[in-house]
């Protein structure tokens, strides 16, 4: 069968359609340069020169940002197979069932000379085979070292060394307002090895995507959205600085269609993603604290009888039964409003702290029950995907 691109993520279907301001501001400024009155003798304006000299400076900057990560950047490509039952057949007749193989375009960086590449999970999951294909246009078969869903990143293992990685930027040091390039296979054109470069501004940080991804218990908390162009193939590669230096992995886009041009997103390269993926390429895997509740945000009249300012607590929805949480006298309807001596904030800042909690770990929680704070201790469990599944049933809820 034909080969089947899968896009990033998709997370909305609805927005505005806004094209990229920077772009139009850019090419607006050149116009007034070109535009701009000349001088008596017939040249250019001193400022007019600057100017063109100013832009011709940028743009050497970004060729040589390219050509500086081009080594350190692949191209994947991941074949799945898929059971189709025709129509009318018995799902217990397993001589009806065909096969369907579809083929995912994915990107990513290289981050050790021996062969370690660092890629989005969702890139690479149920995969049946996956293809690396190098700088030099070698293709390689890879191996998955160590995957975690919810942080959404890989670990591939090829066979090849003296291989260079990509530069960890500071990110410290990143702002909304700077540059951001992407490298990547968007629709996978990367087949001689040359992958493509776009280029756009950090937009903005900390964003969260709700629903996207939970089925599979990702949690994308504290997205960095960016204005450079994110098509299929794109998820799993790398968001650069102007230095040339990682400062994300580009993970979903927010559009109308797969074809449409809509904004991208990726993991920022924070100090606790930067953890874990030092701890997958260890083939080590990556464990999360669970307490077993389903959490909301409380509403503007709950607040108002329980005292609390916006954005303080979070109401308890569900309880797991067999749950930490349960065995420590959480109930539905408690409000949380401190975890280990920490503000709780919101849900997704109530899951975060609870992850990162080491299993076993004896913590204080304060609820609000009646309107009265009630103390309580608690101990940490180790997240399961199946439980956390039952507790959500079909609904995309935040579970601790």
């Amino acid at each position: 069968m034909g080969a089947v691109v899968l896009p990033p993520q998709t997370l909305s279907r609805s927005r505005s359609h806004a094209g990229p301001s920077w772009l139009v501001a850019a090419l607006l400024f050149l116009l007034s340069i070109l535009l701009a009155p000349r001088t008596m003798v017939g040249g250019e304006p001193p400022a007019a020169r600057d100017s063109l000299a100013d832009l011709d400076t940028l743009q050497q900057a970004f060729q040589k940002v390219a050509e500086r990560v081009a080594p350190s950047v692949v191209g994947i490509r991941v074949q799945r197979r898929h059971a189709l039952l025709p129509a009318g057949s018995d799902s217990a007749d397993s001589a009806a069932v065909l096969e369907q193989r579809v083929v995912v375009n994915g990107s990513g960086s290289i981050v050790s000379p021996d062969g370690l590449i660092l890629t989005n999970e969702h890139v690479i999951q149920a995969a049946d085979d996956i293809r690396v294909l190098l700088y030099d246009g070698t293709d390689l078969p890879a191996d998955v070292l160590m995957a975690d869903p919810r942080s959404d990143f890989a670990v591939l293992k090829v066979v090849r060394t003296g291989l260079t990685p990509v530069r960890m930027g500071d990110w410290s040091t990143v702002a909304r307002g700077q540059w951001s390039i992407v490298v990547g296979n968007p629709f996978g054109l990367g087949s001689d090895g040359h992958l493509s470069v776009a280029i756009g501004v950090v937009s903005n940080l900390g964003r969260q995507l709700p629903g996207l991804g939970e089925t599979d218990d990702r949690f994308y908390n504290d997205m960095l959205q960016t204005t450079a162009p994110i098509n299929p193939g794109h998820s799993g590669g790398p968001l650069f600085n102007i230095h040339g230096e990682l400062i994300g992995v580009v993970t979903a886009m927010h559009t109308r269609t797969p074809a449409d041009e809509g904004v991208g997103f990726a993991i920022p390269m924070t100090p606790a993603k930067r953890r874990i993926i030092d701890t997958l390429c260890q083939g080590r895997p990556i464990v999360y604290g669970y307490l077993g509740v389903i959490a909301r945000q409380p509403t503007a009249e709950e607040r108002r009888t329980l005292g609390l300012a916006a954005g303080q607590g979070v109401v308890v929805q569900v309880v797991d039964p067999d749950g930490p949480a349960a065995q420590a006298g959480v109930a539905a309807g408690d409000t949380v409003r401190e975890f280990d001596r920490q503000a709780v904030t919101g849900p997704s800042q109530f899951a975060e702290l609870v992850g990162q909690t080491p299993i076993g770990t004896r913590v204080s929680l304060v609820l609000l029950r009646d309107g009265q704070p009630r103390p309580t201790e608690i101990a940490v469990g180790c997240r399961d995907v199946g439980r956390v599944a039952s507790l959500r049933g079909k609904d995309h809820a935040v579970a601790p």
